[in-house]
């Protein structure tokens, strides 16, 4: 009999070591500073008549730089929510 509680106070001894909680330091998160440019102006027009190409061309672009900063933000919002737990 002692040496059956001699072994069950060895084995729930050594059960204490594993029930203790090892903390972790925070890990700090990064927004991407790709996400944090700022958006690009619009397209510079010339002082000139323009033809029906040069204006497609010009919309386009502007089009496009629009479209590349909406998804910007809209990961940059999305980054901040979750590094704010929301």
């Amino acid at each position: 009999m002692k040496i059956l509680l001699l072994c069950a106070a060895i084995a729930l001894s050594g059960c204490a070591s594993f029930n203790r909680h090892s903390v972790l330091p925070p890990v700090t998160a990064k927004i991407p500073q790709s996400l944090k440019q700022a958006c690009a102006g619009v397209v510079a027009i010339p002082e000139r008549d323009l033809t029906e190409g040069e204006i497609a061309r010009l919309w386009a672009k502007d089009r496009t730089s629009l479209l590349i900063c909406a998804r910007r933000h809209g990961a940059l919002t999305k980054a901040a929510s979750v590094l704010e737990g929301k």
